[in-house]
């Protein structure tokens, strides 16, 4: 079957204990949440906001009405409608678990939902209409954008538990995939009836789990594997090693992925911001010489991307730049204690050589934690914009990049999406990453493209814009 396509994917249980959109915590739910469910309106791989599973979309007033047609069927062949998108977007609401964007923040105030199965006055639906209603009409400019985001996924109505709002399983679902069969060593998906499934898109994915003693770029030098995702990094060294392959064909993105040091709440009660600093010194500068950094990894100093959205007047960069070379440690008041991913061992080792660290191995993923269980420091990766991006901000108020509990995260949305002029929105999220970085909340470290590569005929499409892989861009060129 030439168009069955095999891809290395973490899908062990630590890595993805649920797919719900609801509750992203780490990239490979955010990749198969991606592929599962589909959205009300989605970016294109220009980055512009197209209509999703709805067929089109319009203002009256301060409503946003979504028609539908029978654009997506699931696999037993029901059609994803305004009541399967209604009942997803009140679920949000009463979990109040969003990873990006709080839809509380646009809608009519709602006060408790008794049953999500049931309209309420900001999420309704009438005549085969989704009707949503904002409770201040300044708002618009920003809904439409938000709700591109992975996380209002619209799950079919029948696969949400009425007991505990759960998912009850991946076999129906809206996006162009769902899932067939499953092992731990495997997942088949096959393709849904979808508007995103393309002559050229795989009929059958075979997602082979990295956790059996390969990674992913070993299954593929091994033919083991078709495709490798933006899930995994390419570094010089594996470069080396997949350019013989004679019809390998590698994609990648401007630099969005971001590598970075994020401190715990108790750390930064515990270490002074001139500590935290320094810590962020010691990890660039141990991981400049011995760290598998990714292909074409460069030194930044900044959390946002170069040309994008909130990215520093270059006085404050100088600004920081001084801080970070001036940082002093001074006298300790103990270790930093640091997650160390057993899965990960033989990249984190050479994290052993930084003394102030107490290493504590866990494959626990710090996200998954409440924040005052978690330990002082961690390493990790996420993707920064290119744009305007309340979805990317509200990401990092959930995740504690700013530094900002709940409740400050909130007020500084509001008052972001209060502005009207994006000159002032812009100072004002300048000011913000300003404000992280001189206290060394989170210290940015590296910034690289994210890649993907295909061999055995394949070829992957990536948006430079965003991290994400799309299984129905990759093509088997056969066809």
């Amino acid at each position: 079957m030439p168009h069955t396509v095999r891809i290395a994917f973490d899908i062990s249980e630590n890595s993805t204990p649920n797919i719900d959109p609801a509750s992203i915590r780490s990239i490979s739910q955010g990749i198969l949440s991606d592929n599962l469910y589909s959205r009300l309106v989605e970016f294109d791989l220009s980055g512009q906001i197209q209509a999703g599973i709805t067929s089109k979309f319009y203002w009256h007033k301060n409503s946003l009405i979504f028609e539908f047609t029978d654009k997506v069927k699931t696999a037993s062949g029901k059609v994803i409608d305004a009541e399967d998108a209604a009942i997803s977007l009140r679920r949000l609401l009463k979990l109040g678990s969003n990873t990006h964007i709080d839809l509380k923040l646009f809608l009519c105030e709602i006060q408790s939902i008794d049953d999500v199965f049931k309209d309420c006055e900001a999420v309704k639906v009438e005549n085969q209409k989704l009707i949503l209603t904002l409770k201040d009409e300044n708002l618009k400019p920003f809904l439409v954008p938000a709700l591109a985001s992975i996380d209002f996924g619209i799950i079919p109505k029948q696969q949400i538990s009425r007991d505990d709002l759960s998912i009850l399983s991946l076999s129906e679902t809206s996006g162009t995939y769902f899932l067939h069969q499953k092992t731990i060593n495997k997942w088949v998906l096959k393709p849904n009836t979808h508007y995103g499934i393309k002559a050229t898109s795989p009929k059958e994915i075979h997602l082979i789990n990295i956790n059996q003693g390969k990674g992913g770029w070993d299954l593929f030098v091994d033919n083991e594997v078709d495709v490798v995702s933006t899930l995994h990094t390419l570094t010089d060294e594996i470069h080396k090693k997949i350019t013989v392959i004679p019809d390998i064909k590698i994609s990648k993105t401007m630099d969005l992925k971001l590598f970075f040091i994020k401190f715990s709440p108790k750390a930064l009660l515990d270490f002074s911001e001139s500590q935290r600093l320094w810590m962020g010194n010691k990890f660039q500068s141990l991981m400049s010489k011995e760290y598998p950094l990714p292909l074409e990894a460069k030194l930044t100093s900044q959390f946002f991307l170069d040309v994008g959205f909130g990215h520093l007047t270059p006085e404050q960069e100088e600004y920081i730049k001084d801080l970070r070379k001036n940082a002093n440690p001074g006298r300790l008041p103990r270790k930093f204690t640091f997650y160390f991913y057993n899965s990960l061992s033989q990249t984190f080792n050479v994290f052993r050589k930084i003394e102030e660290l107490e290493i504590k191995e866990t494959d626990l993923f710090p996200f998954m934690q409440p924040p005052e269980e978690r330990l002082d420091v961690f390493m990790g990766t996420t993707d920064t914009a290119y744009e305007e991006s309340l979805a990317l901000l509200g990401y990092n108020f959930t995740q504690g990049s700013f530094g900002l509990n709940a409740e400050e995260g909130s007020r500084w949305m509001k008052k972001f999406m209060s502005l009207e002029s994006s000159r002032e929105r812009i100072a004002l999220t300048q000011q913000l990453h300003f404000d992280m970085l001189k206290r060394g909340v989170t210290i940015p470290l590296f910034k690289a493209p994210y890649t993907a590569a295909a061999r055995n005929g394949f070829s992957v499409k990536l948006s430079p814009l965003f991290a994400t892989t799309h299984f129905s861009e990759i093509s088997y060129d056969g066809l």
